[in-house]
Formats: C-alpha cells, structure tokens, sequence
C-alpha cells in the first residue's frame, strides 16, 4: 500500500518515527465497523476503543449495547448510588443508547413491571429476550449475594411467564429464549402460557423431579413441549436426580416440533422404536448432547438416518447397570459417525 509505512522492532516495540501517524485516520467507517464487529460485543477491547476518539465511539456503542444484561442502575434507578444531577444525566443517556441501539436483552432477575415495560417498549429494535431464572451452580430457590444486598435467584414467573401473550401483540417477531427453569415451581397457568408462545429456546433445570401443583404431571409437561411450535433449542437437566424418559401416556399424534439443538443430562433412556422416531422429531436435529444419558439404548431406538444433519454430537459411556455389551455400543456408534460423515453411503 503506497505511502503507508510501519516500523517494528524485533521486540515487538514501535520504534519512534519521526511523523506521527495514526492508521485508522486513513480508514474508512465501514472498514472500522467490520473490524469492530470481530470482537465479542462485551470484549473490554471494545470499552477502550470508546475512550480512543469520539468516532471510535460512535462507531463502537452500536456494538456496545447490541447486547445488554439488564440491571438495576438501567431499569429500577435509585439516586442514592450517585451524585444526583450526575446520575439522572447518566441514566437517561444510557437509555437513549439502549432504545437506539439494543437488540438483545437479557433479564436476570425481578424489576419494577412498569419500569421494565416502558423501557423495552422504548427498544427500536427488539430481536431478542433471554429470561435467566437462577445462577448457574447455585442451590434451587437460593439467593445470590451481591454486595451488601441480595439478589433473587431469577424473575418471577408471574412476571414473565403469565406476559407471554403481551411479548407475542407488542413485538409477533420477538425471539424468546428461557434459561434455568426449575420446574419444581411451576403451576398449570404457567404451563398453558408457554402454548404456541414465541419461546424459541427451553433449558429447564431438574426435569420431572415433581411440581408445585398437584394438577401438574409429567403428562401435561409433555403436551407442552409438543405445543411449543416455534422451539429450536430444548435442554432437559436432570442434575440432582436420576429421570426416566419414556413413551408412557404419549399418543401416535404427539410428536415434538423439529428441533436443531437437543441436550439432555441424567436420564434413562426408554423409548420404543417406534416412539423414539415419531415423537421426537431428528429432521433439523443439527447439535445433540447426551451427558448421563444410557447411550446403548439410545443408539438401539434411534437410526443413523435420523440424524444426518449432525454438526455436533457428544455422549458419554454412562449406564445404569454395567453393559456386557460395549461391543455393540461401539459398534452402533461407529456406524453412526461414518453415515453422518458420509450420508451416501
């Protein structure tokens, strides 16, 4: 490139030269945007480049809050963090920025309704609302302690779920992912709100270990799933018990929107043949985690043909009782990975 010189020591050090120059000054917004978009949204890359010049952070805040994790100083303020004129001055440009510019949004834990409403209805352009019910690694029904104060394990379900039918009016194209679900806490109003809702990805927490509401059986769990049309993403944790998976008081009809993103952990795997084809549906699967999973009969009930969409495929050798047939696991599992790497074959 003419005119474009850079010295570099062999220590790696720029060595002084004798004009100063400044590379970006030659390069156009877009050519910086590109470059900016490498980096992870909340790289502490991009909160440097902010403090480099007032272009660099025009160009990087719609980068900045792309993303954002909601939190009390954006959506339940209180004056008493900061000085008060500096704070209200504060508060209202972060939320300019976040109407502008955010995309994703991510709710960790209860905020005021009203508060939280206006400011997602302020949002220009909602894509996506991911709801964490708890941290990850912490006792069910634990708080968090944060400071000196403490933080709810994760929203309400009141607060979320019963408001899934005002996401779908306000915003029919928003994606909606929930992460963390205990459902242990889960009551039939909030099952019935799930029903051809938006929610696009499910990770619920201790699967099948019983409910709140005594109406609420495995049966009516499993009219969920399969009533959550638009699902891609389902994981099903079993972390603190043993479950069982089976074809019990499941009908010919029932069967599971086709799902690109499957993971479950710490089950016993006993579904038929037939069920294991007709009820879940393998036609996008294209990432399949099976962790604590009784992987012989999983590989008996579900055919290679079934999964050829696989990009990503990990199981372990758990079993409930110590198998005296690896032989056909290993066989089972070698056929698997060659018609996937081969589908013609």
């Amino acid at each position: 490139m003419a005119g474009l010189t850079l010295n570099v020591s062999h220590a790696g050090t720029p060595m002084p030269s004798d004009k100063p120059f400044k590379a970006h000054s030659r390069l156009s917004p877009e050519i910086l945007i590109m470059i900016f978009e490498v980096l992870p949204g909340k790289d502490p890359s991009i909160s440097r480049l902010r403090l480099v010049s007032k272009q660099f952070n025009d160009l990087v805040l719609p980068i900045w809050y792309r993303h954002v994790v909601l939190n009390d100083r954006i959506v339940d303020f209180s004056s008493s963090d900061y000085n008060y004129e500096t704070a209200i001055s504060y508060k209202m440009q972060v939320k300019r920025d976040i109407s502008r510019y955010a995309q994703h949004i991510v709710i960790k834990k209860d905020f005021h309704e009203r508060n939280l409403k206006n400011l997602l209805l302020s949002i220009a352009s909602f894509r996506s609302l991911t709801i964490s019910y708890r941290v990850r690694g912490t006792p069910l029904h634990s708080s968090v302690k944060t400071g000196g104060s403490t933080m709810s394990p994760g929203p309400s379900m009141d607060a979320f779920l019963l408001h899934l039918a005002w996401f779908r009016n306000t915003w029919p194209n928003l994606r909606i992912c929930i992460e963390n679900l205990d459902t242990q806490r889960w009551q039939m109003p909030q099952v019935e709100a799930l029903h051809d809702s938006q929610v696009m990805s499910l990770k619920i927490e201790e699967w099948y270990k019983g409910h709140a509401d005594p109406d609420l059986d495995g049966i009516e769990v499993k009219k969920l799933l399969f009533n959550m049309r638009q699902m891609k993403v389902l994981h099903l944790n079993a972390f603190e018990s043993e479950a069982t998976m089976s074809d019990s008081n499941l009908s010919a009809a029932d069967r599971l929107p086709a799902l690109e993103e499957l993971v479950l952990h710490g089950y016993d795997w006993q579904f038929s043949a037939i069920t294991a084809v007709t009820f879940w549906n393998w036609s996008k699967i294209t990432h399949l985690e099976l962790i604590r999973v009784t992987i012989l009969p999983f590989l008996r009930t579900v055919p290679p043909e079934n999964l050829l969409h696989l990009k990503t495929f990990v199981c372990d050798s758990f079993s409930r009782r110590e198998p005296s047939n690896w032989d056909e696991a290993n066989s089972l599992l070698c056929k698997l990975v060659r018609r996937v790497l081969d589908p013609e074959k």
